[in-house]
């Protein structure tokens, strides 16, 4: 306790922080995570009583404690809806017992591991959750603390921040990692390459595998992505990335029964090892600006017939509207799913296009159709959603608007180079 108030009050020095405290903060300093890991062990209590050192300083909280939580425990008369217990928040008039509660919540705080100081506390969360739901969700609003701890204190199903009906840790707007990179440099959907690099190993081991799997792997792990780096809930991960819920409730569905739990652990391994590739990657692509530059691009009139040139057994499909490939070209440029193509949400398709279009691209799509014509007008496809990417990637919106509606480059050359 005395290293404690020694170290309390070098905190209060002005600038005699020292930056290697494991809880202190850039604004605010240490406290409010002190004083909120203080409250927690007090609203759990006797969760956190292996973080005592001895049986005394043990018995000294409890004796505070002790009368609260009995309170907090007794059912409510059917006359109050919300029973007032004045000592919950404030601090042990006793200074043994406020020493011994601070020290407490210090040795819940010191540790570098962000796993680990998770392990401690969440016990300490779902037991206050338990006792007072209404308190807890309270008492873990507070938005003064420090980065770790708030990790710390989110909910989680499977591996994702957990949602719920009210605003608070549960749904906290905080990333899950520290990241180099950004929101914007997240996929709609995972590229395949990273897929078949880090997560392809998975279906191995899954209980259930279909046609659906590798998607649904795929948009999940960027879901994780835009977690790590912008937090919240998968819905409002999906939301910022612009995929559509209902697709995203059945990947989560799916998943849920494909998946046991250390899968899921060996999932976030994989999408862990993604995110440290991207930190280090110096090239990263800012996926957000091509969705929004490409957002009302539609294949020029003059290139697609260039692209279907000499390739046999096209047939029919080479003499559409070139639909098919506004969307094929948009969803490997942006690296997203087909249906999220804004072409689907334009006026110029009734209800029965929108539909055929749907179909056309599905089957486009499915690998058994991925041979003869069709084969190589994917292998076209790309190549030219890779000269529009480099556009997308190093010219201004305008330039590329111009590009679009005039005369364009042959695709073919585009092929050879």
């Amino acid at each position: 306790m005395i290293t404690l108030q020694e170290r309390m009050d070098r905190w209060l020095a002005p600038g005699s922080i020292d930056p290697a405290e494991p809880s202190v903060r850039e604004q605010g300093g240490p406290f409010p995570d002190l004083i909120l890991a203080a409250q927690l062990i007090k609203l759990s209590w006797p969760a956190g009583a292996e973080l005592t050192p001895t049986p005394a300083t043990s018995a000294l909280i409890d004796a505070h404690a002790a009368p609260i939580t009995a309170a907090l425990d007794t059912p409510k008369p059917t006359t109050s809806k919300y029973l007032r217990v004045p000592e919950l928040w404030s601090a042990p008039t006793d200074p043994a017992a406020c020493g011994a509660l601070l020290l407490a919540a210090d040795t819940l705080l010191s540790t570098h591991e962000s796993a680990s100081l998770r392990e401690r506390i969440q016990p300490l969360v779902q037991a206050a959750y338990e006792r007072a739901p209404k308190r807890a969700y309270k008492m873990l609003r507070a938005a003064e603390i420090s980065a770790p701890l708030a990790r710390s204190l989110v909910r989680r199903r499977h591996i994702f921040h957990a949602g719920g009906k009210s605003r608070g840790p549960g749904r906290l707007r905080i990333p899950s990692r520290d990241c180099c990179f950004s929101p914007e440099e997240v996929p709609q959907l995972l590229p395949r390459a990273w897929f078949d690099n880090h997560l392809a190993h998975l279906m191995d081991h899954m209980q259930q595998v279909d046609g659906w799997t590798v998607r649904h792997l795929r948009r999940a792990a960027s879901l994780k992505l835009m977690e790590m780096t912008a937090g919240g809930t998968w819905a409002e991960c999906a939301e910022t990335l612009g995929t559509l819920r209902g697709g995203v409730v059945g990947t989560f569905d799916a998943l849920g029964r494909a998946m046991p739990g250390d899968l899921w652990e060996e999932f976030e391994a994989g999408v862990e090892r993604i995110a440290a590739e991207l930190d280090s990657n110096p090239n990263r692509v800012n996926y957000a600006r091509r969705r929004q530059l490409t957002a009302t691009w539609r294949m020029p009139t003059t290139d697609w017939p260039e692209l279907c040139n000499g390739i046999p057994k096209l047939g029919r499909l080479g003499r559409q509207e070139p639909h098919l490939a506004t969307v094929l070209v948009w969803t490997e440029v942006t690296q997203s799913e087909h249906l999220n193509c804004p072409l689907f949400d334009s006026s110029t398709l009734t209800g029965r296009d929108r539909k055929l279009l749907t179909s056309q691209v599905a089957q486009f799509l499915t690998p058994a159709h991925q041979k003869a014509g069709r084969l190589e007008l994917r292998r076209r496809l790309d190549l030219y959603a890779a000269h529009l990417s480099v556009q997308c990637d190093s010219i201004s919106p305008g330039s590329l608007w111009q590009r679009s509606s005039t005369a364009s480059a042959d695709p073919l050359a585009v092929a050879e180079v």
